[in-house]
């Protein structure tokens, strides 16, 4: 069987014929709601929304300068990471006819850039091992050292399946893939009223580089969607996984309520799940939570600039910022990254700092805490020993404490054997093993302080598992011994309001004979009662 008997998508001039092509970076037409009849969500090139035509209809962006294909450059670059740095300009080299390789030199006798090499790329001789996977690689490149493998148009997914949404709220939205194609617009764009000598296109190697990344970036979205270990067809769709979904440890539950009227109460539709746990569940609303509470009024959105705190002075601060320590905060993929470390726990009660600045202060005497947006709200009566960073675990806990038990959720042991292998329950958010109560300043509140129960305690262990009520241990089929259950939260208000009726009527909690489904009699309490009592 010929493993290359798929050929590869290279646009030319009879595909484009039959495309709209995009050529702005706007989303609508100035001073107007319509969509840009030459941009990624065009309704001229991409069909009206709603049409069929909108989930079926190709654009393509012209580039005006030819790269690799980025499976043949992929494939070049993981034979031999030399080459990407001679495509880059960051090292020189000759070409050794005889041996058919680039040789390592310097600045006064080699030659570097992307135009330098493409002239030898067809005289490669590539060395093979014993490696299946990199003789692959080297028959894959080889079929491709020609024109065939480079390409100056990109193909652009019909608007239907990344379309722009804004949402009830007045939020927009988008698929993260728009991203990559501005990028790739936006560099095309310098090219665009360039003539290409292709005998010497020398003058245009860092461009043409930087298409070549934007074109393996765009590559690797889609192929990570089909392929790898977190593909999104087998591995999302196929597959009992959900989006933000989360699993953990199930551990037995440590109520301790003190007062049935306070707000730490645990009650039987309750699961105790953790803090990393749950800004995970929810990791849209904990992004947005943190960015609009706390983040926006720190960074800059439109510059590099960002208000900080000095570590020796401790006094707020105008800081330039390197971009990639900015976009940490104030991307969606920053945040990801930021929510993914909190996993280790030691993480969690450290400083936030942000370059050789700290992200923010706070006032904390053990019974109440204000959070200090600027040294300006320093005042007299604070004690200076009571001031020091906000740490991750109060960040994060603050920013998604009005919404800690808005989302409900549905508890499953898999393999789900019958009632009680699945079921809806409300968040008991827990921070550390042991918490405390303290006032929040919050002038929005009478007296100017509010209650915040299980604020961590910074010095603890974080609660890192999940906990169910001891009545749903025998409907799991779970007990103590590492048995794992899943916790997926639901968004919707719609979703929201049917699980909060469906717990507030009896039905729920009786079987088709009448009898309670969920019993004070557990199997803990039998015991329990058996040992305090033989």
């Amino acid at each position: 069987m010929d493993p290359f008997n798929i050929s590869l998508l290279v646009l030319n001039k009879n595909h484009v014929s039959r495309l709209g092509e995009v050529t702005s970076l706007s989303i609508f037409e100035p001073t107007s709601e319509n969509f840009d009849p030459k941009g990624l969500f065009s309704s001229e090139i991409f069909g009206t929304i709603g049409s069929n035509d909108r989930n079926s209809l190709y654009g393509f962006i012209d580039m005006h300068i030819k790269v690799l294909h980025p499976l043949v450059y992929k494939n070049l670059i993981d034979l031999k990471a030399f080459y990407k740095d001679i495509l880059s300009n960051k090292k020189y080299a000759t070409f050794d006819k005889e041996l058919g390789d680039f040789i390592p030199s310097d600045i006064n006798e080699g030659f570097t850039g992307y135009h330098f090499f493409m002239k030898h790329l067809k005289f490669l001789k590539l060395k093979d091992n014993d490696s299946d996977a990199r003789a692959a690689k080297i028959k894959m490149v080889e079929l491709y050292t020609g024109n065939e493998s480079q390409l100056d148009k990109w193909v652009v997914l019909p608007a239907g399946l990344r379309d722009y949404t804004i949402d009830k709220n007045g939020v927009p939205s988008e698929d993260e893939v728009n991203g990559l194609y501005r990028k790739l617009l936006n560099t095309a764009g310098l090219l665009k009223n360039t003539t290409v000598d292709y005998n010497d296109p020398s003058a245009l190697d860092s461009i043409r580089f930087k298409l070549q990344n934007i074109t393996l970036e765009l590559y690797e979205y889609f192929r990570v969607m089909l392929d790898g270990k977190h593909k999104f067809i087998l591995g999302k769709w196929a597959k009992r996984a959900i989006v933000n979904g989360t699993r953990n440890v199930l551990t037995s539950t440590p109520i301790t309520p003190h007062d049935l009227n306070q707000d730490n109460k645990i009650s039987f539709n309750d699961t105790i799940i953790g803090l990393h746990q749950y800004i995970s569940a929810i990791s849209p609303i904990t992004k947005n939570k943190v960015s609009t509470m706390f983040l926006n009024k720190i960074f800059n959105p439109d510059n590099t600039t960002a208000v900080l705190v000095n570590k020796k002075t401790l006094q707020t601060e105008y800081v330039d910022l390197k971009t990639d320590i900015r976009d940490t905060w104030i991307t969606d993929e920053g945040l990801d990254g930021v929510i993914s470390k909190l996993a280790q726990e030691e993480l969690r009660s450290e400083p936030i700092i942000v370059g050789n600045h700290y992200l923010m202060l706070i006032y904390d005497n053990g019974k109440e805490i204000q959070i200090l947006e600027n040294s300006n709200d320093v005042t007299d009566s604070m004690a200076k020993s009571h001031i020091r960073p906000i740490t991750y675990a109060e960040l994060f806990y603050l920013a998604v404490y009005d919404v800690r038990n808005k989302y409900p959720g549905f508890v499953t042991r898999y393999p789900v054997a019958g009632v009680g292998g699945i079921y809806p329950s409300n968040v008991y958010l827990r921070t550390t093993v042991n918490t405390r109560t303290i006032k929040l300043r919050d002038l929005k509140y009478p007296g100017g302080f509010r209650d915040i129960v299980e604020y961590p305690i910074l010095k603890e262990s974080y609660y890192n598992s999940l906990s169910v009520h001891p009545s749903h241990i025998v409907g799991l089929g779970a007990d103590f011994d590492g048995d794992t259950v899943s916790f997926n939260i639901l968004y919707e208000d719609e979703s929201i309001a049917e699980i909060t009726d469906l717990l507030n009527s009896k039905e729920y909690y009786l079987s088709p004979d009448g009898r309670l489904l969920y019993s004070a009699d557990t199997d803990t309490l039998s015991l329990v009662l058996k040992h305090m009592t033989s």
